[in-house]
């Protein structure tokens, strides 16, 4: 286990890996004031940002390709694919 960085908050989480060890999950923005999903590779953290018009998002899976899959919503409780 290991610390993958941030988006700027304090919190997040891992969801998957693939194959290659790319990894995806959510972490707090600055201020925790909402969530991203990320993308990890190669020992750097990208923030995959959000549906256009969205608050929060979160990274589910992402398989061999470099293909993710998650949602985002302005509630970050909600399901937009």
């Amino acid at each position: 286990m290991g610390d993958l960085g941030n988006v700027g908050g304090n919190f997040g989480a891992a969801y998957s890996i693939s194959e290659a060890e790319d990894i995806v999950g959510w972490a707090t923005t600055s201020g925790n004031q909402a969530t991203h999903g990320f993308l990890w590779k190669q020992g750097r953290m990208s923030d995959l940002g959000v549906v256009k018009g969205k608050l929060c998002s979160v990274g589910y899976a992402i398989n061999s390709k470099r293909q993710a899959v998650g949602e985002s919503d302005d509630d970050c409780f909600g399901t937009n694919a």
